[in-house]
């Protein structure tokens, strides 16, 4: 397969399962960040189901575990949103049928918050600050991942921490 998957768009089963073997443990390690156990694992499997029917989208501008590390990230990031929108209509539910403790209802206005505000960023600062706060990347490791300059980078946190404070202050 070489360093970079050559004609992408004629990718043989071959090469597919070179890409599967040589990088599993990386989007394995990657969805571990968002879940747990077994999980994780069929995320993985997820991943790499989504990755052969859309093998044709790597350009080969980076290294396939550069783009792999991106589709994986934003594969979880995706899948998370929609267990956290599932979570949020049924805790509603669930509030509207029993009222909150004191330490319970400053839990629920924080992840009220924190759902709020992922719902109303663009994904490119929710992605952003998690490879930063999440991650703990450095902006040059993040601006690589995302193939942006690390000034665009900095830009995005900044646009992040400024909609985060102005949700804060509406809130």
């Amino acid at each position: 397969m070489g360093s970079r998957v050559q004609g992408a768009r004629r990718a043989s089963k071959q090469d597919m399962a070179a890409l599967y073997q040589k990088y599993a443990p990386m989007v394995y390690r990657r969805c571990c960040r968002f879940f747990s156990g077994s999980e994780a694992e069929d995320m993985m499997h997820e991943v790499f189901l989504h990755v052969f029917g859309q093998f044709e989208s790597f350009r080969g501008e980076s290294a396939p575990s550069t783009w792999l590390y991106r589709v994986t990230t934003n594969f979880c990031l995706k899948r998370l949103y929609k267990i956290n929108r599932r979570q949020e209509l049924w805790l509603a539910h669930q509030q509207a049928l029993t009222p909150p403790t004191e330490g319970q209802a400053a839990g629920q206005e924080a992840a009220s918050m924190l759902s709020q505000l992922w719902r109303q960023l663009p994904p490119e600062l929710v992605t952003v600050g998690i490879y930063h706060y999440g991650d703990g990347m450095s902006h040059q490791e993040i601006a690589k991942v995302l193939g942006v300059s690390r000034r665009t980078v900095g830009n995005r946190l900044e646009a992040l921490r400024t909609e985060a404070l102005k949700l804060q202050k509406r809130g």
